[in-house]
């Protein structure tokens, strides 16, 4: 099993969602953001919770229906690590997580388009809208194709080069985030 790569594809979806509501509670409740800041420790580990739980639960997941077949051959890849129901556990899972994380950024958008906040607060969050656009626009497709892979085609082999293949927008959405923060500073 892929555990590290697992552990980093199930963990990116909840950390956006961290990151989003990190986002939502500083513009909706700043003085007890700064209040959080002030025990740094508490406040991280707080955020990381869901991912790590998530992340853990989904790698026990995997493992507990993994294949024991010796004689059956299957390519090694990612997405292919988890298989059945685990697979569209993360998947099914992924599309909630992927829709919550728009709500919370469309209420930080919302928030921030309704006060007056700083113009540095403000091209903070551009950049950050900027690069979960791109994630999100990468996780959505592929969750999308592997949600529908199953729909599609019935042989397994079609399905496994559907979701190998829409893994590429993730990648790409990941490979862009530099040249993202660096464009918008």
């Amino acid at each position: 099993m892929l555990i590290i790569p697992l552990s980093g594809v199930g963990a990116s979806g909840p950390l956006i969602l961290a990151m989003g509501i990190d986002r939502l509670i500083a513009v909706k409740l700043p003085t007890k953001y700064r209040l959080f800041q002030q025990e740094p420790k508490h406040y991280i580990f707080g955020q990381l919770v869901f991912p790590i739980v998530y992340t853990l639960v989904l790698l026990y997941y995997g493992f507990h229906y993994r294949i024991v077949d010796d004689k059956l051959q299957i390519a090694c890849a990612v997405p292919l690590a988890l298989m059945g129901t685990p697979f569209q556990f993360f998947t099914y899972s992924s599309a909630v997580i992927y829709f919550l994380v728009v709500i919370v950024y469309g209420i930080v958008y919302y928030l921030l388009k309704s006060n007056q906040a700083s113009a540095r607060f403000k091209s903070v969050f551009r950049s950050i809208m900027v690069t979960v656009g791109f994630v999100l626009f990468g996780w959505v497709t592929t969750t999308l194709t592997n949600t529908l892979s199953y729909e599609i085609t019935d042989v397994a082999f079609t399905a496994q080069l559907m979701q190998m293949y829409a893994g590429i927008t993730v990648n790409f959405a990941a490979a862009s985030n530099v040249f993202i923060f660096y464009a918008i500073k």
